[in-house]
């Protein structure tokens, strides 16, 4: 698909675009070891540059990792993560399996009749009492990241957001399925 040309770009060809996003990723690491105890089977969305995966298989965590992208998946799979190629609607994950799952800067990607399957199948993952942190950017503004194909003449988001999300909205977008904090 068009968006996973988009992602394979960043995820294979310009590496430094997730550079600023390292600051996340510890926190999100902080985040998991704070929720689930080691030998915790955990689940990351979106591997990025594989980063997270790897500092929780270095702390002890039985980790996962979902994308679509075949090349990020291969080289966490190199790293003894249990990485499969996929997304969240189509994938081959087991239900009630996950103690927690991250999923960051993803939802945005995902166009907005598929969310609430998303976040359904989210929760069939997850045991029961599990945990999942989610983070969206905050407010985008999604016309100021719109571009166009100068060959096609295609307009598209320069990342492949579809969603923008306030509070409210994304609180909404768990509260059927989840108990929020």
């Amino acid at each position: 698909s068009d968006q996973l040309k988009i992602w394979d770009f960043f995820q294979s060809g310009s590496k430094k675009s997730f550079l600023p996003a390292m600051p996340r990723y510890k926190f999100l690491r902080k985040e998991v070891r704070k929720y689930v105890d080691k030998n915790s089977k955990v689940l990351n969305i979106g591997i990025g540059l594989g980063f997270l995966e790897e500092k929780l298989y270095e702390d002890g965590f039985e980790v996962y990792a979902l994308d679509p992208s075949e090349d990020a998946v291969k080289n966490l799979n190199k790293k003894n993560i249990k990485a499969k190629i996929g997304s969240i609607e189509s994938n081959s994950f087991k239900n009630n399996f996950f103690d927690l799952i991250v999923i960051s800067e993803v939802l945005e990607h995902i166009p907005k009749n598929s969310l609430d399957e998303s976040v359904s199948k989210l929760s069939s993952m997850l045991k029961s009492g599990g945990f999942i942190i989610a983070t969206v950017p905050y407010n985008e503004n999604l016309e100021d990241n719109n571009t166009i194909c100068p060959k096609c003449g295609n307009q598209f988001h320069r990342w492949g957001h579809h969603n923008s999300f306030s509070h409210k909205d994304f609180l909404e977008l768990f509260q059927h399925k989840f108990k929020t904090i």
